[in-house]
């Protein structure tokens, strides 16, 4: 197709969907409800955003076009996600989802999954969140949005690394690096090394651990907050060296995430976890200088920020610290406190840490026992979220497996289908060829025979002429030995008695002069003879049809009636045509004899001012127009008569058939 041609209808089906065509109003609509949805993620007042959330559902519902109204759900959902609305943002999501399958959105339908996984992420429901990112990967992938596939194997892998799913969350995180790559998203390959540096320091793998760190620092000059990214790789580095017991290597990379002056003011958690870190470091390495007063600073900074989970650590390493100063009082009031504030966090893996120390601390068995029931309880529920993450993600696949055997399916029986109509199309198209060659060789036949007749005709003009000549010689004897030796005789005697008055003579000139007007009338017949053209003639061309007529009347048993008017010019109709005309009556009669069982037959020829009229008569049993309208017989008459720039009709019924050819008046 021309290249024009596919713009336009590029353009064409990016301004229409469902027969709906976007108009100014609707575009009007769209920009009112992004206006309003701005206003309603600005105002504090709860009244407010309720009032300016009808006031954009009712914009919403007077779009008319589909994909305008799913655009305007999408923005609506995302509002209601920030605005932490989960009552309306389920609501308005539950639309995307039904407005993007119907119109058959891939795309939109994976971004529904996507913005309901993080809306059941920043719930904790990570049972939700996993599957609705799966979900979304496998649309994704589906449709080749390449990017948007590894995002979410990337955030799929982010859960799997929370409920200790380490292995899984390794491969997933290894999937998305190879798509990133080529697509050089550096921030995501910063975060997903990052991220594969956490997990093989949690599965104590030190070197492999150091390694990605060190491999997500290289993406860090290509990405946005350079240094604060950096800041957490050079964290989470001096962690893993903390684990390896090379604390002085851990302690020089908390150290330089200290070193930013601004840090503690931009970004205060990050301080006081890297200020804890190494405090906590510094102790472990036996260090007691400067200790206590690092810890005590950083949980006044967890503490006005509202980081519990950093509340919780940095009072079990506190804990720690008045252990090693054997003030076990002072470190069973931090651990305690510490296991109190877990406890109601459900921070369950500090909760473990804290009441391991005081079993320890106070060789207490109940405590001890808590904890081992309490581990045991996270394993298996560890172990039942893995199963169930795995069952979902199994589902998922077996889904897709059926999904594309139908579609497997689906396009055979589309082949087959395909094959089945091609081949129909061609025994059609061989078929109808041979039928169209076979006309043809008719035609070039029907052609080759008119002008062998032709030529026949000719041969049988010049038969004709040389008999006329021959004719002519005769009668130009008979009128020099014939006529002008009676006109010489009856001049003579003219002469002998033209001076001769008496009774006598006057009656001889009188039977003399009858005997010239003999003469004259002879001469003129002579004349008039000699004028005529026999292949022109009317009496030539319905002879040879008075023939046919006779003919064919004594072969089938029936009477035959020729009907000429006097008027027609038989002349001017050259002989190619009156070929025509003759095979046109002949093809008529022969059908009759064949089918008709007639027992009158009438052909007329009649003339209007503008037109001369054939017509070819029978009493016969007709036939059926449409069961004969493509045989070789009608069809050559059809052409005969096109031939001579007239037209033919037929009209029959049980009681005969009559067929009429018109001719212009010209010929």
């Amino acid at each position: 197709m021309i290249k024009g041609i596919s713009v336009f209808l590029i353009l064409l089906l990016s301004i229409s969907c469902n027969n709906k065509v976007i108009n100014k109003k609707e575009i009007n609509e769209l920009a009112s409800v992004k206006e309003r949805i701005s206003l309603m993620n600005s105002t504090p007042n709860t009244e407010e955003k309720l009032s300016l959330s009808l006031e954009i559902n009712k914009a919403i519902n007077r779009i008319q076009n589909d994909t305008i109204k799913n655009d305007a759900l999408f923005l609506l959902s995302y509002a209601h996600y920030i605005n932490k609305d989960s009552v309306q943002f389920l609501k308005v999501n539950k639309q995307t989802f039904q407005q993007s399958l119907k119109l058959k959105d891939t795309s939109k339908i994976a971004e529904a999954h996507y913005d309901l996984a993080n809306f059941y992420y920043s719930k904790e429901e990570l049972a939700g969140a996993f599957k609705n990112f799966n979900e979304a990967q496998k649309l994704y992938s589906h449709i080749e949005e390449n990017f948007l596939s590894a995002k979410m194997l990337l955030y799929i892998s982010y859960i799997q690394k929370d409920i200790h799913d380490y292995t899984g969350s390794e491969i997933n995180s290894i999937q998305a690096i190879k798509i990133f790559k080529p697509l050089k998203k550096y921030f995501y390959l910063f975060s997903a090394y990052n991220n594969l540096g956490i997990i093989y320091g949690e599965l104590e793998e030190y070197e492999s651990a150091i390694n990605s760190f060190k491999e997500s620092e290289k993406y860090l000059e290509n990405i946005k907050d350079k240094n604060k990214n950096k800041e957490i790789i050079l964290n989470n580095i001096g962690l893993v060296y903390s684990k390896m017991g090379e604390f002085v290597l851990a302690e020089n990379s908390f150290k330089e995430v200290l070193q930013n002056p601004e840090l503690s003011q931009t970004d205060p958690e990050l301080y006081a976890m890297a200020l804890d870190n190494l405090a906590h470091s510094e102790m472990k390495r036996g260090k007691t200088s400067g200790v206590l007063e690092k810890l005590n600073k950083s949980l006044r900074i967890r503490d006005s920020t509202g980081h519990t989970s950093g509340v919780v650590i940095n009072k079990i390493h506190l804990g720690e610290y008045y252990l090693k100063q054997k003030d076990t009082a002072k470190a069973s009031e931090f651990f305690t406190s510490a296991k109190n504030l877990a406890q109601e966090s459900n921070n369950f893996r500090d909760l473990l840490k804290s009441l391991l120390f005081l079993s320890s601390l106070n060789d207490d068995k109940e405590t001890l026992d808590q904890y081992i029931q309490l581990n045991d309880s996270l394993q298996k529920e560890e172990r039942a979220i893995r199963n169930k993450f795995a069952r979902i993600r199994f589902e998922t696949d077996e889904f897709i497996a059926q999904n594309n055997e139908l579609n497997l399916q689906k396009r055979w029986m589309i082949f087959g289908f395909s094959g089945l109509i091609l081949l129909l199309v061609s025994v059609f198209t061989n078929r109808n060829q041979r039928i169209k060659n076979r006309e043809l060789k008719l035609i070039q036949q029907q052609q080759k025979t008119n002008e062998e007749i032709y030529n026949l005709l000719i041969d049988s003009q010049t038969i004709i002429e040389d008999a006329q000549e021959k004719e002519k010689k005769r009668i130009s004897r008979e009128l020099h030995d014939g006529i002008l030796s009676q006109f010489f005789g009856v001049r003579l005697n003219l002469e002998f008695l033209n001076d001769c008055t008496d009774k006598e003579s006057v009656a001889k000139r009188g039977m003399y002069i009858n005997e010239l007007k003999l003469l004259e009338k002879d001469i003129r017949k002579v004349s008039h003879e000699l004028n005529i053209d026999f292949l022109s003639s009317e009496k030539s061309f319905l002879h040879i049809v008075a023939e046919l007529l006779k003919e064919q009347e004594n072969y089938a048993n029936y009477k035959s009636e020729l009907i000429v008017e006097d008027e027609i010019k038989w002349e001017y109709l050259p002989p190619k045509s009156k070929i025509n005309l003759y095979r046109i009556i002949q093809e008529a009669i022969h059908n009759i004899n064949k089918y008709a069982d007639a027992r009158n037959v009438k052909v007329s020829f009649f003339q209007s001012e503008k037109e001369v009229l054939v017509s070819i008569e029978d009493d016969g049993k007709g036939f059926d127009l449409e069961s004969v309208k493509d045989g070789i017989g009608l069809k050559n008459m059809k052409m005969r008569s096109k031939d001579l720039d007239g037209s033919i009709s037929f009209n029959s019924n049980t009681n005969g058939t009559r067929i009429e050819i018109k001719l212009p008046r010209k010929i």
